[in-house]
Parts: C-alpha cells; structure tokens; sequence
C-alpha cells in the first residue's frame, strides 16, 4: 500500500510537471526524464519511508490503547516510549497549550506557538516544586527511569514490595508522556499529569 501511495506522488509529480511545461512535448520530455526522477526519488520518496517508518511506530501504541506501562515490563515500557517519542516528533502541533504539573496539586500552563512559549503560567501551589514544564523534559525523565532499569534489572522489586517503581502512559494520538510517576506500594505521592490541547 505504501509503495502504491509512492508511485501514486511519482506520477502525479511527473504529470504535473509535464502539464506545466508550455513549450512543445518533444522539450519537456527529456527535462522531466531527468531532473524530475531525480526529484521524485529523492523528494517524495523520502519523506514516504520516514512517514512509513512513524506510521509503522505508531500501530504498537495503538494496540494498547490505554495501557500503563511499569517496571514489570522495562521492555515494553521501552519499546512504548520509543514509538510514543517518534510519534510526538512526527506529529508535534505547532501551536498548543500544555498543561503540566502535579495530580490534584497545581498545574503550570504554557502557550506555545511555532514551537516557541508565549506564556507561561504556574498555580502558586507548586511553584517552588521540582517537575518536568515541557513534553522534552518529561520524555527525559521517563528516559532516564527507563534507563536505570535496563542498566540494572535488579532494580525491580517484587510486586508488592517497596523499592523503586515507575508508572507510565502515553497519548495515544500524539504520543507525548500523559501520566508519570515513580510511585510504589509504599509510596505516598502524585503523579505528573501532561494535557496537550493543539490549538
């Protein structure tokens, strides 16, 4: 189906090409033989794999719609956050509002237009807290938990016991983290929530 859809923007690009040409067909012929192939391999082409590799990404995150992952399963939580970090790269809007902060405690609110904050505003209540205020430093975090299990799988306790944990989701329409946590059994705390709404 992909390669249909590449060969579909091939021949519309070389027909196109061709109709926008006004001097005789015999001219055009050879031009568009050259220079558009050439433009059409590399042009269309590359973004259609790049789009097939996100597009391909994404289907593992769909398969679990609402699915948490945790330090039980360091192996899935991997392969869902690399799938959700390509997902948010592919398709991050240019402009949204995110809402990042501390479950029933206070949030911090950023308009971002063309990647860049314009405002930025933080409910007094977790002012002074330490918590990710953007998607990249979230993805960071959850990185950097993920990481230390994979280095050290020793690290997972047993179901029930006290130790180090992690609780993680992902949106699975942009992919960004919308739900973390290192919380545990024994754990009292909250979780960082994250709500991107595009604009």
């Amino acid at each position: 189906m992909r390669l249909k859809l590449t060969c579909l923007f091939a021949l519309v690009f070389v027909l196109f090409t061709a109709s926008c040409s006004s001097d005789g067909a015999a001219e055009p012929a050879q031009p568009a033989a050259q220079p558009p192939e050439e433009t059409v391999q590399k042009s269309p082409v590359e973004p259609a794999e790049e789009s097939t590799d996100q597009t391909a990404s994404t289907e593992p995150l769909a398969a679990v719609p609402d699915g948490e992952f945790n330090e039980r399963d360091v192996a899935g939580a991997r392969a869902a956050f690399d799938v959700a970090r390509a997902t948010w790269e592919a398709d991050t809007p240019a402009n949204y509002e995110l809402q990042i902060g501390l479950e029933t405690v206070g949030f911090t609110r950023l308009v971002i237009e063309g990647g860049v904050v314009v405002s930025e505003d933080t409910d007094p209540a977790v002012q002074d807290w330490t918590f990710p205020r953007s998607i990249e430093e979230l993805f960071a975090e959850a990185d950097t938990v993920i990481a230390t299990f994979e280095a050290d799988p020793s690290l997972v306790p047993a179901p029930a016991d006290c130790g180090a944990h992690f609780n993680l989701r992902f949106d699975t329409e942009l992919g960004y983290p919308n739900r973390f946590d290192q919380l545990g059994p024994c754990d009292d705390g909250v979780s960082i929530i994250a709500i991107v709404t595009p604009n």
